[in-house]
């Protein structure tokens, strides 16, 4: 570790650590890496100090890819619950603790040194698809100012420490688009409901564009589309804040729709550089036993009180689908939406869920229709076409023929299996992107990108101090950005590391155009052995050095004269 004579220690790392306040060990220094063009590279800068208390310091990035290259400070989240499952021994810790998450701007370039606590600094390097190959060295200088208490500024002097050299290695080959379907579930009325604005109000969708932009900028090309308000994580007898796209009114049985906020919607994701569209759910969780609220001519009608098989219900869907489906068509969108009915039905609701699926199904013709669903018996008994089975479960759905194969992880699975919770370390995030490459998956799910509620959205939290929706939850697994100051969002450690992931899959994609999908699988064999969800890749040097594997390869697969 670089020690000054002034007491300001300074170490690289990469963005797979994750250091505590009070770090004992230190990881080894991380001191050159490489990247593909186009893609977002991330690393972290390591600062402690043992007699520095409170002092300002000033950064100043020191690199010719200094106008590509954003900083921002990593701050400590707290944790008091781990989850309902019990931990295996790769997390940081199982008993709660204060672990680093969020990711805040810098205010006019300037951190904070504190003493005796270990701080890192997130460092990311926009590299774009034209930069010319090469090897672009990159300084961290730290302008350190007397503390606040320092009234005389006798005891206390401006000092400017410098970091040592990070390498980064710019390859001669660019990233190819995300071919994977990334949807990670976008809660338009959490939005309205923590900055406290009307929903719809032209103050919420500003906000929304915020999020959404950022989502886009991670790798999410899929959106959740409340036609009507999502009828998720709620507490029986009761409705989410009413966030539904269409205005509906009724006129003696027969039902008008507006879909000019659906069109608002659609027009703001696609110049977020959202291409996908998935509609919310219209009956209730696990097996369809109710119908999803509407807000009609004003008043909540059907929800809890009107069974998911009810005549008036289904007139009104009927109508509603008939209309929505032309709307989609108009906006030339059809085929790039797919449906759900309910959401994670297990065998008890086959009934009930077969009914309500056969109903979507005809009057959803050309339409798919996707849902979490973990029994391949309820699957094949329900006649849906899109099962989307936990990461876990994806054997039960192998040797079936579907159109396309999803996956999903939520708060489950804990044990041996990859997740992003903020206790586990981001090697098992990282890892996700390669798994899901070699499983062969065309679609990836997540219940939550923004999700600010208890865990059935019976009130706010507040997810810099709650990360588990009241203690229900594993930490993190209900959002990937905080709600930042003036409705902006705030990344993740998390999401930052799991844009990692998706750009590992892009590589990977690379690769096999200018091999095979045959020969990159003989190389994973090759490398990592046994590879399975529950087998793969531990700690970050590992899962480092197999990426870096990965671009060796596609380096040297273009030496050999293949061409993009």
């Amino acid at each position: 570790m670089q020690k000054s004579v002034c007491d300001l220690k300074l170490r690289w790392l990469s963005s797979l650590e994750k250091i505590p306040p009070y770090a004992g060990k230190i990881p080894e220094a991380h001191l050159q890496d490489e990247v593909l063009r186009g893609e977002k590279y991330h690393l972290q800068l390591l600062f402690q100090s043992q007699r520095m208390h409170n002092r300002k310091a000033q950064l100043t990035v020191l690199s010719p890819l200094a106008d590509l290259i954003t900083v921002r400070d990593v701050e400590y989240v707290p944790v008091s619950f781990s989850g309902y499952c019990k931990c295996d021994s790769d997390v940081l810790s199982s008993s709660g603790g204060i672990f680093p998450d969020r990711l805040t701007p810098l205010q006019d370039n300037c951190t904070r040194v504190v003493i005796r606590q270990t701080r890192t600094l997130w460092i990311t390097v926009h590299v774009p698809a034209d930069l010319p190959a090469g090897d672009y060295p990159i300084r961290i200088q730290f302008k350190v100012y007397p503390d606040d208490c320092d009234e005389s500024g006798l005891t206390q002097k401006i000092e400017t420490f410098l970091s040592g050299e990070f390498h980064l290695k710019v390859l001669d080959a660019v990233l190819p688009p995300e071919r994977l379907k990334v949807t990670q579930w976008f809660h338009c009325d959490s939005l309205a409901d923590f900055y406290h604005c009307p929903v719809w109000s032209e103050e919420h969708w500003q906000i929304i564009a915020r999020f959404m932009k950022n989502a886009a900028e991670h790798g999410m090309n899929m959106i959740l589309t409340p036609i009507l308000t999502l009828p998720l994580n709620v507490f029986p007898g009761t409705h989410r804040t009413i966030s539904q796209l269409v205005e509906i009114s009724c006129r003696k049985g027969k039902y008008q729709f507006d879909f000019s906020r659906l069109e608002r919607f659609v027009r703001l994701a696609q110049s977020c550089g959202i291409r996908g569209f998935e509609i919310g759910h219209f009956f209730t969780q696990w097996g369809a036993a109710f119908a999803a609220t509407a807000e009609i001519d004003g008043q909540i009608q059907f929800g809890w009180k009107c069974a998911g098989n009810a005549p008036e219900y289904r007139s009104f869907l009927q109508q509603l689908l008939q209309a929505l489906t032309g709307k989609l068509n108009q906006l030339g969108i059809a085929g790039q939406t797919v449906f759900h009915c309910s959401d994670e039905p297990g065998l008890k609701h086959i009934p009930s869920y077969r009914d309500a699926i056969e109903f979507m199904k005809r009057n959803l013709p050309g339409f798919r229709i996707i849902d979490a669903i973990n029994s391949a018996k309820v699957f094949q008994a329900s006649g849906m076409d899109t099962p989307v089975p936990l990461t876990t479960d994806l054997s039960k759905f192998s040797a079936l023929k579907l159109p396309e194969r999803w996956t999903y992880y939520c708060c489950a699975p804990t044990t041996r299996a990859p997740n992003r919770f903020i206790h586990f370390p981001s090697s098992r995030n990282r890892i996700f992107g390669v798994l899901l490459w070699k499983y062969g998956m065309d679609a990836f799910l997540h219940w939550g990108f923004n999700f600010y509620y208890e865990a059935l959205s019976r009130f706010l939290i507040d997810p810099m101090r709650d990360s588990t929706c009241d203690r229900f939850y594993p930490p993190g697994d209900a959002f990937l950005v905080y709600p930042g100051k003036d409705g902006k969002p705030e990344d993740s450690i998390r999401h930052e590391v799991f844009l990692e992931a998706l750009q590992d899959f892009r590589a990977l994609d690379l690769l096999a155009t200018l091999t095979s999908k045959a020969d990159v699988h003989r190389k994973l064999i090759q490398w990592c052995g046994r590879l399975t969800m529950l087998q793969y890749p531990r700690g970050s040097r590992n899962v480092r050095m197999l990426r870096r594997k990965i671009n060796q390869a596609i380096i040297s697969a273009l030496k050999t004269g293949k061409k993009l």
